[in-house]
């Protein structure tokens, strides 16, 4: 199996790759995007991604949600949308209006893409236009089992540290809540009605 999905990863993504061990490879600027791109559309069980910023203004993002369209379990890793970066807000709510599992982290900066626990992207690129076309990039693609593994290995742990950080804040404004973490509310939003 992994012979095939290396020859897959290698041979069938239209670029020339070089190798830098038997399933790894090394990519730049516009080999990133196409391998990407088609690592998405083959992808068959799941898709985990994580990029700090996401733009709906581009190809790839429209190749996430094909993804979704053929009921792949898609999970992102993202910093939380604001106000002052829409096309980010507007990705991520787009994403988790189609029951995507949506994962915020305000200090993320790791990139990656992981598909059918199989093989992996990392990479300097987010999912954004600017990375897709202007930025000069450059990453690693494998198939190798161990590195896909710990790849795995560190998402379990950062859903966990989101997860415990998620408990901390209040939900409605965001503010640090010092008291009791169990209650999801600073004591100005619970009088205000700002509850979710």
């Amino acid at each position: 199996m992994a012979r095939l999905i290396s020859q897959h990863l290698y041979h069938s993504r239209g670029v020339a790759m070089p190798l830098l061990g038997p399933k790894t490879g090394f990519l730049s600027d516009d080999e990133i995007v196409t391998v990407t791109n088609e690592m998405l559309r083959d992808a068959r069980r799941e898709v985990q991604l994580v990029s700090p910023w996401i733009g709906a203004d581009h190809h790839t993002f429209e190749r996430l949600l094909d993804c979704v369209d053929r009921g792949v379990k898609v999970t992102v890793f993202c910093r939380p949308p604001t106000e002052k970066d829409p096309n980010h807000l507007t990705a991520v709510e787009k994403l988790a209006s189609l029951g995507v599992e949506v994962l915020e982290d305000p200090v993320l900066h790791a990139k990656m893409l992981i598909i059918d626990r199989e093989e992996i992207l990392v990479s300097s690129a987010n999912l954004v236009h600017t990375s897709q076309v202007r930025n000069h990039e450059a990453g690693i693609g494998t198939v190798e089992r161990q590195i896909v593994e710990d790849a795995l290995s560190y998402l379990a742990t950062l859903r966990k540290r989101i997860e415990a950080a998620a408990k901390r804040y209040c939900k409605g404004c965001g503010c640090e809540i010092t008291i009791d973490p169990s209650k999801p509310y600073c004591l100005e939003c619970w009088k205000s009605g700002r509850r979710s």
